[in-house]
C-alpha cells in the first residue's frame, strides 16, 4: 500500500559552470575538487533547471520515492508558490555545504535576491533548504530531507493511520482514534474510495 503524507556570510562565492539557464553559485567551503561533491552538485544544479516546479517523473529523483509519492518533492508545495523560472531567476540559489551523512551528502542551498524594493525584502531570503544525495544503482539520486531525519522517530498505527513523532513527544491514543474516526467519516459522507486503499502517514 502506498502511504500519504499529511503536513500540518557569503563573500567568497564563485559560479559553477554547468552551461544552464538558471545559474548555480556554489560557496567556497564547498570542495568540488572532489569528485562526489562535484557529482552532486551538477545533480542539484541539474534538477533545479528541469522543471522542480510540476510533477512528473524527474530523473533527478530517487525511484524508491517517486514509487511513494504523486508529488515526489515535498517541498515543492511551498517553495514555488510561483513558476520555478521566475522564482530562481529572482531568488538564485546558492549552495551553502554539501556534507556526508553516513550513506547520504546533505545538500544545504540558500535563495536570495539582491536589489529588491523594500516591499518585497521581508520575502528575502525565501528560504534555505535542505534534502539529501544517495547512491541509486550507482547513481546519485535526490532524497527528501523528512523520511532521513525522521528515521528514529517513534511510530504508532491507529487504523490507516501511521502518526510519526518525536522520541519526546507524548502520544495521545484518544486524539488519534479521533482522527482516524474523522477521515473514516469524511470517507463514507464523501464517498472518498482512495481512503480503502492507501495508509497514510501523518507527522
Amino acid at each position: 500500500m502506498k502511504p500519504r503524507l499529511l503536513f500540518f556570510l557569503f563573500p567568497l562565492t564563485y559560479n559553477l559552470a554547468l552551461c544552464q539557464q538558471i545559474p548555480m553559485t556554489i560557496h567556497a567551503r564547498v570542495d568540488t575538487t572532489k569528485k562526489e561533491i562535484r557529482e552532486i552538485a551538477l545533480l542539484w544544479t541539474n534538477y533545479l533547471n528541469a522543471r522542480p516546479d510540476s510533477i512528473y517523473n524527474n530523473p533527478y529523483w530517487n525511484e524508491a520515492e517517486k514509487k511513494l509519492y504523486k508529488d515526489v518533492d515535498l517541498s515543492r508545495i511551498f517553495i514555488y508558490q510561483f513558476s520555478s523560472r521566475q522564482l530562481l531567476n529572482y531568488y538564485k540559489p546558492t549552495i551553502l555545504s554539501i556534507e556526508k551523512e553516513r550513506d547520504a551528502y546533505a545538500i544545504r542551498t540558500l535563495f536570495a535576491a539582491d536589489g529588491l524594493e523594500e516591499t518585497y525584502r521581508k520575502s528575502n531570503p525565501w528560504c534555505i533548504t535542505k534534502l539529501y544525495a544517495v547512491k541509486e544503482n550507482d547513481k546519485w539520486k535526490l532524497k527528501n530531507a523528512l523520511p532521513i531525519l525522521t528515521q528514529n522517530w517513534k511510530r504508532t498505527t491507529v487504523g490507516k493511520i501511521t502518526f510519526i513523532y518525536p522520541p519526546q513527544h507524548r502520544f495521545n491514543d484518544t486524539l488519534a482514534k479521533k482522527a482516524n474516526e474523522f477521515c473514516n467519516r469524511i470517507t463514507n459522507d464523501f464517498q472518498f474510495p482512495e481512503w480503502k486503499i492507501f495508509d497514510f502517514l501523518y507527522y
